[in-house]
């Protein structure tokens, strides 16, 4: 029923509720089976929506837009779970249907001027969403896919899409396209937020050594309310690196630092531990005893 009102529900909200319905219902699947394969009907409903030349891009975006959040809130405490269906999701139709993304990626055109400031809105929307799942596949073909759109683009939504999919993968020039970002975008506060929120939001061994770099440099400042929450707040909501013991160690240490001087960040990256009573038994005494540290540091 759902993959039917997908195809052909004349109502937009109603064909991409179906939608994140038939995502949930495979999210849950992977979450509460890790060793689960992505199943051939979601995989083929995807696939159609890809495909079908009719649906306008910005719908389609959201129709092919994958997120970690369930609708069912007994899932929230599965942080780890969750993230990792998300990746098994987009890396399944990345790697099946990599010559449809390709092909719908190149077809959408973002790079022509605007005349109107609404124009290419919805264009850049599908783009980003094709280029966030491409880049699962992390072929070095993506990795090109992605340095050349962050080149070419001349829109900041673009470009900030295209860091963003870079920082993620395996690129092996990942460093310096991010050391060039810093240079094109640190002296403004809107593009230099959204470079800090992509370094916040790495997940590579390294992304604590860059969080500690980006805050030594001279354009960092932990008063700036913007600063601190793009640095720190994207860790928060890191679900592949901050459930580990030194992402546990670093919220404490950071919240600790961060409450004298903007309560409001603090407790939002406080925030990311509420589920405390519920997460794994593994996760438990860790949140625990990170929660006593900060009770006793603040």
């Amino acid at each position: 029923e759902l993959r039917r009102q997908i195809r052909i529900d004349p109502n937009r909200f109603n064909r991409v509720e179906a939608m994140r319905r038939l995502t949930d219902i495979e999210r849950i699947r992977l979450i509460r089976d890790v060793n689960a394969e992505v199943g051939n009907e979601w995989q083929e409903t995807f696939a159609h929506v890809v495909r079908d030349p009719a649906i306008p891009p910005g719908l389609k975006a959201y129709l092919l837009q994958v997120d970690e959040q369930s609708f069912d809130r007994q899932y929230l405490p599965f942080c780890r779970e969750r993230y990792a269906a998300r990746v098994k999701l987009l890396k399944t139709v990345a790697t099946r249907y990599a010559q449809d993304l390709l092909r719908e990626f190149h077809a959408t055109d973002t790079y022509k001027p605007a005349v109107e400031p609404k124009d290419g809105y919805e264009e850049r929307k599908l783009k980003a969403v094709l280029l966030r799942t491409l880049i699962e596949a992390n072929t070095p073909e993506v990795h090109q896919l992605a340095e050349d759109h962050f080149h070419r683009a001349w829109n900041i939504t673009d470009k900030v899409s295209a860091l963003c999919c870079i920082s993620l993968s395996e690129h092996p020039g990942r460093g310096a396209i991010l050391d060039e970002a810093y240079e094109l975008w640190k002296d403004h506060l809107s593009a230099y937020s959204s470079y800090l929120g992509i370094v916040g939001g790495g997940v590579h061994d390294d992304v604590f050594e860059m969080i500690a770099e980006e805050e030594r440099k001279p354009t960092f400042r932990i008063q700036h309310p913007t600063h601190n929450r793009a640095l720190f707040l994207s860790m928060a909501g890191n679900n592949k690196m901050l459930w580990t013991d030194r992402g546990i160690a670093w919220a404490a240490e950071t919240v600790i630092r961060l409450a004298p001087v903007n309560e409001n960040s603090a407790n939002h990256l406080l925030a990311a531990f509420q589920q405390v009573n519920k997460l794994a038994d593994d996760l438990k005494p860790k949140v625990l005893a990170a929660l006593e540290a900060m009770k006793n540091g603040v």
